[in-house]
């Protein structure tokens, strides 16, 4: 990669299908770091329509509430990548948010993408193993895997 300065840089929170690195190199290229990041006070559901995934996929809904953690990955990627994302993330009609994320044991000033959401429902299968599969990839524990699926599907036991 060039060597850019840090104001050209932004950290990317993904909590849905980019957790998937593979995803995320034909997205957007390549990144200067990622690393496990939570993001506290906001819970994740499955409530975004999407027709690439025909059905619902991963957003995120502010509660306030400290013990609500949506768990994730931050990229470091070049600011002008965050309109490229905003193509997949919204057909180009909203512009990522500001957010505050926990990683490495401080915390991290980042972007992301909140949808406009109806009723929740479970994904279909293929968009959740990706995520399944970016958070191997981010070295998450079992016992996060297993919570991320029983939001998708808490139907199930798992």
């Amino acid at each position: 990669m060039q060597e850019t300065s840090q104001e050209e840089m932004v950290w990317y929170f993904a909590y849905g299908s980019n957790l998937s690195m593979s995803q995320m190199l034909t997205r957007v290229g390549e990144w200067r770091k990622s690393k496990k990041a939570v993001l506290k006070g906001w819970k994740l559901v499955f409530n975004a329509q999407s027709s690439y995934w025909d059905g619902k996929t991963a957003n995120i809904v502010q509660t306030h509430n400290p013990k609500d953690k949506v768990y994730g990955a931050i990229y470091q990627i070049m600011k002008q990548k965050l309109s490229v994302l905003t193509k997949y993330e919204h057909k180009g009609q909203k512009d990522p948010i500001d957010i505050e994320v926990e990683s490495e044991g401080s915390k991290t000033p980042a972007k992301a993408y909140v949808f406009d959401g109806g009723e929740s429902a479970e994904p279909p299968k293929p968009y959740l193993e990706t995520i399944v599969s970016g958070l191997k990839q981010h070295c998450y524990e079992k016992d996060i895997i297993n919570h991320v699926r029983r939001i998708a599907n808490p139907h199930t036991e798992k």
